[in-house]
């Protein structure tokens, strides 16, 4: 015998169906349980969990490209809100930015890693531009010197 045969066999009696609906019901395995509106709402661990994914693809750019695909409709599916990640794709494209210059040097592959960037999270150029020039200006304010392969 199993287990639960063990465990069990002295309790063994016909259980009335009625019963066994109503556990059911009560447990909300009946197949009409509605989500409720907690149910649906995002939590800071979601919310910290997605931001922290996309700081690991846009920072192992062009390798995690592939990922991107999946990426943003996980966002959906957490209902992140359209607000959240549009503010919070651009915040960590910024901070990509910062990373890039803040060894006074743009490379090549950090230019391609940021143009990349840039059109995954939907960026328009102009967007793109502005974030990179105000970025490289605050740098070459704080170094005293200018940014090299911008």
């Amino acid at each position: 015998m199993g287990i639960f045969s063990d465990l069990f066999s002295s309790r063994r009696k016909r259980a009335d169906p009625k019963d066994r609906e109503r556990v059911l019901n009560h447990w909300g395995l009946d197949g009409t349980r509605k989500p409720n509106a907690a149910d649906s709402e995002p939590t800071d661990y979601d919310r910290l969990n997605w931001r922290k994914k996309l700081q690991r693809i846009l920072e192992d750019l062009p390798g995690s490209q592939k990922e991107w695909s999946n990426f943003l409709p996980d966002a959906q599916a957490l209902k992140l809100g359209e607000d959240w990640i549009r503010n919070t794709l651009r915040e960590e494209f910024t901070l990509l930015v910062r990373r890039a210059v803040a060894d006074h040097v743009v490379t090549d592959a950090e230019h391609h890693k940021l143009d990349l960037a840039h059109q995954l999270i939907g960026l328009s150029d102009a967007d793109a531009a502005k974030i990179f020039q105000q970025v490289v200006a605050e740098a070459e304010e704080f170094f005293g010197t200018d940014v090299q392969g911008v």
